[in-house]
Order: structure tokens, then C-alpha cells, then sequence
């Protein structure tokens, strides 16, 4: 029988950008850098230039993936128990956001190999979202999950597409919430069946 749709992994593969820019250094300080800066601005992130400067950086060398070329962009430390006093870009809604991503020179542009980024939404960290691309390899990329997100549960994997790390900043620190004008979905605890 011929195969009319891709499988799900393979169609997410195609959507890998290469970023229009010459080097990973050339786009961690003009696209990475400005996007965090007009974050602050627009008041999505709070800290500033000194915050950025002093957390935010580009390891020539991947400690993650040993491809030749490959490097590590770091915004901020690790936080595997999600605690605010160990976040370093923080949110105004008590919140914040921490990432890395492994990014290799290629063909004049800036290919992704792997990242990882997560949002919380709150300072109980009861709301947040990460979005991983595994490196190559990895036992999600034999499951076809290579590319997924965590809907506050490290536990739950959905496939997801691939995003260029200024995207998901973007995407992550913009306010998820609906308008004002429009009435929440979420009333509480849910009611016990009747």
C-alpha cells in the first residue's frame, strides 16, 4: 500500500528553519540579544541590559551535541526543580523563562540541532511549558517525538513543530492570557458529576 501522508516525526522534521544569518555568533548578538532587549522593553521581561548581559551567552564549543561546529546557547542556569530563586530572566507575573539551544554554522546560515525551553507562568510554578528538541539520536527521536512539548508535566510529551530559538522567546514571553474582555474558561476545582 503506498504511504499517501508522511508519518507525523518526518513531516515535523521538514519544519527545521535555517536562520538567515552568517554564524551562531553573528545571530546570538543580533537576533537572540534584541529580542531580549525588546522584551524588556515591552515590559514581557523584567532585568534589563544587565541581566541579559550577565546570564545570557554563546559557548563556542557544544558540551551537549559533539558535532564539529556546534554551539551552546545558554539563558540561564538549569532548573530542573523549577525554583524562582534559581531563575535568572524573570516575568512580571512572578514567573520565568530559561532555555538552551545547540545551534552549528551551515551553508552560510544557522541550522538547530537541539533545545530546550521552558516558561513558567507563575511563582508556585504550577503553570509552565517547555518545548524540547532532542539532539539526534536520542531515544525520542526512535519514538518519533524528537520534536515535543511539556504541558505542565514532565510526564506528558506531545509532538510539536521546530522553532528558531527567537521564536519560541517570542512565543513564550508573550502574555498567553485572553483578552480582558473575554471570560475566563477555567472556573476551579472541578464540579463532581451528578
Amino acid at each position: 500500500m503506498k504511504e499517501w501522508v508522511p508519518p507525523l516525526a518526518k513531516r515535523i522534521a521538514r519544519t527545521t528553519p535555517l536562520i538567515d544569518c552568517r554564524s551562531p555568533g553573528h545571530y546570538f548578538e543580533k537576533v537572540i540579544r534584541s529580542c531580549l532587549q525588546r522584551a524588556t522593553i515591552e515590559g514581557w521581561l523584567e532585568g534589563g541590559s544587565q541581566t541579559i548581559s550577565r546570564h545570557i551567552r554563546l559557548d563556542r564549543r557544544s558540551a551537549q551535541v559533539p558535532e564539529q561546529g556546534a554551539q551552546d546557547l545558554i539563558g540561564g542556569p538549569k532548573n530542573f526543580r523549577r525554583r524562582k530563586d534559581d531563575a535568572v530572566l524573570h516575568t512580571p507575573d512572578g514567573g520565568w523563562l530559561s532555555f538552551s539551544a545547540v545551534l552549528r554554522p551551515y551553508e552560510s546560515q544557522v541550522e538547530v540541532l537541539a533545545y530546550n525551553f521552558e516558561r513558567v507562568y507563575d511563582a508556585r510554578a504550577s503553570r509552565w511549558l517547555r518545548f524540547d528538541l532532542n539532539p539526534s539520536g536520542h531515544d525520542n527521536d526512535h519514538r518519533g517525538l524528537r520534536a515535543h512539548f511539556h504541558p505542565s508535566s514532565d510526564d506528558l510529551q506531545f509532538p510539536s513543530p521546530i522553532f528558531a530559538p527567537h521564536e519560541l522567546i517570542d512565543l513564550l514571553l508573550a502574555p498567553p492570557i485572553p483578552p480582558d474582555d473575554r471570560k475566563p474558561r477555567t472556573k476551579g476545582e472541578p464540579s463532581a458529576p451528578a
